[in-house]
């Protein structure tokens, strides 16, 4: 396994970046497998401090970054390769980041798939999520699941790994799991299957009726727009017709028709609520009850807000999620007759409450030129 975890992370070149001391992959031999494998065994197998370094954010901020020993690393990855299997069935299906064939793609997908019918979306944003969690709570999670006492310790010294600038300045991870770290993101979606567990018990209550009911308005105008049209009342047809463009065929305030959606990146993670704002307000501060009773978690209060789709642009996971009104657009043109003449018509389309996600290009190019220039 040793083997298989070198051939996953030598070729990748920040795997070769120096942490603290400088040990790095070069000159890894047969001797140094075997006797961390010893070390392991007996328990004497010690995680060496990273180092510390702060990165850029896009929002102009820093955020840590902890580099380990390359070495290390190894150890890190086949720890992943054991622990993966044990926790990925307990995952949740709303959760798509780090995980075997899912990805920010599939994360959107859903998404798309489901927040079709919503009204309102929660933006979650938890402050500092991988620097803040509780080891305890994190140790207790995972001895649900594993009995091993080898690993459990072998764990602790991966959480409780100091990390510094110089090999004089050590501090210890006394809360947190280090950014960087080869385990830290699955570490994450052990920590936060419970939130998963609580939104999904959310849904189950929240969820209501099968389908919302036609709009009432829209069925008195199309039963006119029918019977114009019958009559011949051209005039009157166009103007009912234009009276249908500009209303929604379902009523999107129906009390006995609400739906939760829910998907979750990491850390990263949104809400769509088809009701109220009220009842979004409602689960939202459900949220951060459990988040900081239960998991010692807290939101951002600058970052975490409601939204309503119709009006306001939601980013997630890079894209920019949003309804629009009105999409316009003009198929090819058709020869038709006009008075016994042929001639050629465009014919034009309109299509209501369009469901939109793109991707802010233009932003990402002016960054790439900015940068490259």
């Amino acid at each position: 396994m040793f083997l298989i975890a070198y051939d996953r992370i030598k070729s990748k070149p920040g795997n070769m970046t120096k942490g603290l001391n400088p040990e790095t992959l070069d000159g890894l031999s047969s001797e140094w497998i075997d006797k961390t494998i010893e070390e392991l065994k007996d328990e004497s197998f010690q995680f060496k401090p990273a180092r510390r370094i702060m990165i850029p954010k896009a929002n102009g901020k820093m955020r840590p970054l902890t580099i380990a020993s390359p070495r290390d690393k190894i150890v890190q990855q086949v720890m992943y390769k054991i622990l993966m299997p044990i926790f990925e069935p307990i995952f949740s299906s709303h959760s798509h980041g780090f995980r075997p064939n899912l990805s920010c793609h599939t994360a959107l997908k859903e998404v798309f798939s489901t927040f079709q019918v919503t009204s309102w979306v929660i933006e979650g944003d938890i402050k500092a999520c991988f620097d803040s969690f509780d080891h305890k709570i994190l140790m207790d999670l995972i001895q649900l699941r594993i009995k091993d006492q080898k690993m459990i310790n072998l764990l602790w010294k991966a959480l409780r790994t100091g990390y510094g600038e110089s090999d004089e300045t050590i501090e210890a991870n006394l809360i947190g799991t280090p950014q960087g770290s080869i385990i830290s993101p699955l570490l994450c979606n052990i920590y936060l299957t419970p939130f998963d567990n609580y939104v999904e018990s959310l849904r189950e209550d929240f969820d209501k009726g099968i389908k919302a009911t036609r709009c009432k308005e829209f069925n008195k105008i199309s039963t006119r727009f029918t019977r114009c049209r019958n009559a011949g009342r051209i005039e009157d047809k166009k103007y009912y017709k234009n009276l249908m463009r500009n209303k929604s065929t379902i009523d999107r305030k129906d009390p006995n028709f609400r739906r939760l959606t829910y998907v979750r990146y990491a850390d990263d993670w949104i809400i769509g609520i088809r009701g109220s704002r009220l009842e979004s307000i409602n689960i939202l501060n459900k949220c951060n009850k459990f988040l900081k009773e239960h998991l010692k978690l807290d939101l951002s209060l600058e970052k975490t807000k409601i939204s309503q789709l119709s009006k306001d642009k939601i980013f997630f996971l890079g894209t920019q999620i949003y309804k629009s009104r009105v999409q316009i657009y003009t198929s090819n043109t058709k020869e038709v007759n006009i008075n016994n003449e042929k001639k050629n018509k465009t014919i034009t389309r309109r299509k209501r409450s369009l469901f939109r996600m793109d991707a802010p290009i233009q932003v990402i190019r002016a960054r790439f030129v900015k940068n490259k220039f």
